[in-house]
């Protein structure tokens, strides 16, 4: 196919064409992917700064699977002191660090791990923080969250220790069922910064905002422009160059 532009002819091979074609359609759906991620890093920040509403908690048990993280829960029992979990590798500011998960039992219903919050971790990692709380019957207020999870999973998790508090490296819920021996909820309850017997909370999404994913959009749209660009410039010949091809 050639066609003419001013004293040049547009004559692309077919396989540049196809390369340049599949090329300009993935890093377009990079774009649009980025863009998507950006929306729905909106909706999450957006949850999180509407959940500084202290009233209106909703029971743990009537939380609704879809609804968005940080919506603001509660839960009643007590708490199982002997059997908490220290999640590792949680770092404040740099410091290295626990987030402290307690299950709340209830009666007859499914446990629900409570996140107290981040403890900094002892110089002698062998000696683990105290994070012993009583045992009383009490309703925890908080936020719906999840369990933290690693960019990526490479094989099975360490088996962890035979004592408690158990220091666990991104568990799932099945290894912390396992580890306890009961059902949990998965939802996890970070627990309100008000409440008694916690740690150092600062719940706020740990995520790259929605404006760097709308700058990473904007790069993988500008490589594809690129790919156009270059594709149609490296195809447009003079007359005399086509000659010489032939």
């Amino acid at each position: 196919m050639a066609v003419g532009m001013g004293n040049r002819r547009f004559r692309p091979g077919l396989w540049p064409s196809v390369v340049t074609l599949l090329l300009v359609v993935l890093t377009s759906s990079l774009g649009n992917w980025q863009l998507e991620r950006a929306e729905e890093k909106k909706a999450l920040f957006a949850s999180y700064e509407a959940s500084g509403v202290t009233d209106g908690f909703v029971p743990v048990d009537l939380l609704k699977e879809n609804s968005p993280p940080f919506t603001p829960v509660t839960a009643f029992g007590h708490f199982d002191n002997a059997h908490q979990i220290l999640l590792d590798a949680m770092l404040n500011e740099g410091h290295a660090g626990y987030q402290v998960l307690t299950p709340l039992l209830r009666d007859g219903k499914t446990a629900v791990l409570v996140n107290r919050g981040w403890i900094p971790a002892t110089l002698d990692r062998a000696e683990l923080p105290v994070v012993e709380v009583t045992g009383t019957q009490r309703r925890v207020n908080g936020f719906k969250g999840r369990l933290p999870e690693p960019g990526m999973r490479l094989g099975e998790a360490p088996k962890a220790p035979s004592a408690w508090p158990r220091v666990a490296l991104y568990p799932t819920r099945a290894e912390l069922e396992n580890m306890l021996g009961y059902p949990v909820l998965d939802t996890v309850l970070l627990m309100n910064e008000s409440e008694s017997d916690g740690y150092l909370r600062t719940w706020r999404p740990q995520l790259l905002s929605p404006d760097k994913h709308l700058g990473y959009a904007a790069q993988w749209f500008a490589i594809a422009l690129a790919l156009i660009v270059i594709y149609v410039v490296v195809n447009l010949r003079r007359p005399e160059d086509i000659n010489d091809d032939r």
